[in-house]
């Protein structure tokens, strides 16, 4: 092997220059901006949400065809079931069916059945989009032993067009410290870019939202990487439509005795709440690791200057000729190095090994 020291100012100052680059993007892009020293962690959440009727309540019936009439319905039986870990479902139309055992018959006879007495008529659910949604939220992170709740926390309400919500209605709060998150169905339907719920459905066309219901992806968002003092942790509330579904559920009500009941074909508004993000800590492993990883594209400045040196550069045939030399020496211990020295008056160096051929 030889090693031949070529002084030209223009490939010494060319090969720093791609080094700097290099060392600027590990150091400035890698490291700072995406913060690559931080060991990071999805956290694991946990919601509960509690549904409340309008204070003051009016009869706003829905424009949708073949109703039969309009409920004021209360909190506690529009918001089915009362209790979901991470879910709720928000009724807007009850088809109501009342039925009888066949006959008088037994439940204990595998072949008795219950038939409808009348014919089912609709119910729609009045000033649904007044009803507020309370979001109790919280979080943890179980490596990185990070855990807040979200009183403590700021936030902030993300519409469809990834936009900050700022016009809430009175008593709407979201992100406020030493408060919890409260939203009019309104605002949680206009952040998944749904303005009324009478307008065609997402899964038959000719039936309105309110009438087949929908399904709808409610993402809380933490982060505390969005400035370099890990300690602020914040959190967005996103919310998406899922597109070509719907959502029902059967609530069967016994009144007086099994023989008689009445079954509630509930369709509405499905709300899916998912905790999502990402949490980081300082890890002096990690940082160690993004710095390996990185110096080995100081290798790629070498190679760049190797080929302009032999391919562009004006004296291209003389460091070709040096660079890659016929020698006689076949013991692979032996090596010597050559200087060619082609600007005495230059005093960047860059240093290049020759290939023996």
């Amino acid at each position: 092997m030889q090693i031949v020291q070529i002084q030209d100012r223009r490939l010494g100052l060319l090969h720093y220059f791609f080094m700097l680059v290099i060392l600027g993007y590990i150091v400035g892009f890698t490291v700072l901006w995406q913060m690559r020293y931080l060991k990071t962690e999805a956290p694991v959440g946990s919601i509960r949400t509690s549904l409340m009727s309008p204070q003051t309540k009016g009869l706003t019936p829905p424009a949708a065809e073949n109703i039969t009439y309009c409920l004021q319905n209360s909190a506690s039986t529009n918001g089915y079931p009362t209790l979901e870990h991470g879910a709720m479902f928000v009724t807007t139309r009850i088809t109501n069916t009342s039925q009888d055992l066949k006959d008088g018959c037994s439940l204990t006879n595998n072949t008795c059945k219950y038939v409808p007495v009348s014919p089912p008529n609709d119910i729609y659910i009045a000033d649904i989009e007044d009803f507020t949604l309370l979001i109790d939220h919280a979080m943890y992170t179980s490596q990185l032993g990070i855990q807040a709740n979200g009183q403590d926390l700021s936030g902030s309400l993300i519409d469809s067009n990834g936009d900050k919500v700022t016009n809430l209605p009175a008593g709407d709060t979201v992100g406020m410290i030493g408060k919890q998150d409260i939203l009019h169905m309104s605002v949680v339907l206009r952040a998944a870019g749904i303005d009324s719920l009478d307008t065609p459905g997402f899964n038959d066309p000719k039936k309105s939202k309110r009438d087949d219901g929908i399904v709808l992806l409610v993402f809380i968002t933490y982060s505390n990487t969005y400035s370099y003092n890990t300690n602020n942790i914040n959190y967005e509330i996103t919310v998406k439509a899922v597109s070509d579904t719907k959502f029902k559920s059967e609530q069967p009500i016994y009144t007086k005795s099994y023989e008689k009941r009445v079954i509630w074909n509930r369709h509405g508004v499905r709300l899916l709440f998912l905790t999502v993000g990402s949490l980081g800590k300082f890890d002096f492993q990690t940082l160690l690791l993004t710095f390996v990883s990185g110096i080995g594209l100081l290798a790629v400045s070498t190679l760049i200057v190797d080929v302009i040196a032999v391919r562009l550069m004006p004296g291209r045939q003389t460091y070709k000729k040096y660079k890659y030399q016929e020698t006689p020496i076949t013991d692979p211990a032996e090596a010597t190095e050559v200087y060619a020295r082609l600007d005495g008056s230059c005093d960047s160096d860059y240093h290049t090994t020759v290939n023996r051929a």
